[in-house]
């Protein structure tokens, strides 16, 4: 995915479950920002991973730049998610890799960038969310929540994506860290136009730009009522 991702009448179950998603049709530009609410178990979590081409729908297409994910070869599945920054609910971070080897594993899979360079971003990322450089040799079971989750925000976003998905990131955040993940959010949002899905329990945050806010319910995706300031 680059520019567009469009979702086309997406239904999805969990094998002979009732579906979580039904019909659900969504389009996201580059340069959008889309924040989602609704319930525990509203399959937010499944629709986020139906954008990230990580599971397939039971029904309906999901498109990225007008290609339907589900005929792409695997080869070139790989190279378009490498445009997809991802932060999942839980950090899901490797836990036999340090942080560091975690940050630099979306640029060593790229290729192009040797030590010294893959090394610099790592570092500028970290200093971002203000990462102390200490830590970058520790592994995921030895770091706090926050730590967990700014490694986690810091992967998805080095290599400069075009699509930034988000699942819960600002969950067990005091309120001076969540504003703190919001502004490294919409920092990096201005400077690479990049579109921004997030799914998070509160739909008033980033009041002042203008995103779309939307809520799932009942396996269907629908407009919040709601007006902010910024907001479309």
């Amino acid at each position: 995915m680059r520019d567009r991702i469009d979702l086309e009448a997406v239904s999805f179950a969990w094998g002979a479950a009732p579906p979580v998603l039904r019909g659900v049709t969504l389009t996201v530009r580059r340069g959008e920002i889309v924040i989602i609410g609704g319930r525990s178990g509203s399959g937010k979590s499944s629709l986020l991973e139906l954008c990230a081409g990580l599971i397939k729908p039971t029904s309906g297409k999901v498109l990225w730049d007008g290609n339907d994910i589900a005929a792409l070869p695997k080869e070139e599945l790989f190279r378009a998610r490498q445009s997809i920054g991802y932060v999942f609910q839980v950090h899901a971070l490797i836990s036999n890799f340090t942080v560091f080897d975690n940050l630099a594993l979306p640029l060593r899979n790229r290729g192009g960038l040797n030590g010294e360079a893959i090394m610099k971003r790592v570092r500028a990322e970290m200093e971002n969310l203000m990462l102390s450089s200490g830590i970058d040799c520790r592994y995921p079971e030895a770091l706090s929540a926050y730590e967990c989750k700014a490694a986690a925000l810091c992967r998805a976003l080095i290599g400069d994506p075009t699509l930034l998905i988000l699942d819960e990131p600002l969950s067990g955040l005091d309120p001076a860290a969540a504003e703190r993940f919001l502004s490294v959010i919409e920092q990096r949002w201005k400077e690479r136009t990049m579109a921004v899905i997030m799914m998070n329990y509160d739909l008033s945050v980033l009041p002042h730009l203008p995103a779309r806010r939307m809520v799932l319910d009942g396996g269907k995706l629908a407009p919040y009522q709601d007006e902010f300031p910024g907001g479309a």
